[in-house]
């Protein structure tokens, strides 16, 4: 029960303080380097870390982000000297799900094709995780919704730490969002 209130608290103060920053997280705002920026990468001889890197919007997960992960995973599968692969977040956060206030502005401008490319993007890296030949290790240090969990799920290995919040809301919010912009087909 305790724990129930404590992730509450934790959704509720994320929730309004990003009501105070404002909508700033779309990807058009964000400059090339901001970009690359956003997944970093930490090497040692036998293993690579993805550090999802947008603490400010709680690592949550955009199509560039998702694209330059697939590229990085199937990179990382293919060389023969790197044993297993991490995921892991900045911040407090490991990764609080998908850019969804991109995916609002995107379906208010009726830029549907966007939202599909966003989803289409996210489900292959998913894929990727979930049939990766070699140990894939998500670190879950803070907040893991939704996508976070997506992306965490299908490893191999799931490291939980006593700040680990981990919320599975993405069927019952996404799903009619799905559907609405004819992603079901």
């Amino acid at each position: 029960m305790l724990q129930r209130l404590r992730a509450a608290s934790l959704m509720r103060r994320s929730f309004h303080s990003s009501r105070l920053r404002g909508l700033c997280t779309l990807a058009e705002t964000a400059t090339n380097d901001d970009l690359d920026n956003q997944v970093l990468v930490e090497g040692k001889a036998w293993s690579r870390t993805a550090i999802l890197n947008r603490p400010s919007a709680l690592n949550a997960l955009n199509t560039s982000m998702a694209a330059r992960l697939q590229k990085l995973y199937k990179s990382w599968e293919d060389n023969p000297d790197i044993g297993f692969v991490a995921m892991k977040g900045s911040g407090r956060a490991f990764c609080a799900g998908g850019d969804i206030i991109s995916l609002y502005h995107w379906i208010n401008r009726g830029n549907l094709e966007d939202c599909k490319q966003f989803f289409r993007t996210a489900y292959t890296l998913v894929y990727i995780i979930g049939t990766y030949l070699k140990p894939h290790v998500a670190l879950l240090n803070g907040i893991a919704m939704g996508g976070g969990a997506g992306v965490s799920i299908p490893g191999t290995f799931r490291v939980a730490t006593d700040k680990t919040v981990c919320i599975w809301i993405h069927m019952f919010l996404l799903s009619p969002l799905l559907i609405s912009i004819g992603f079901h087909n």
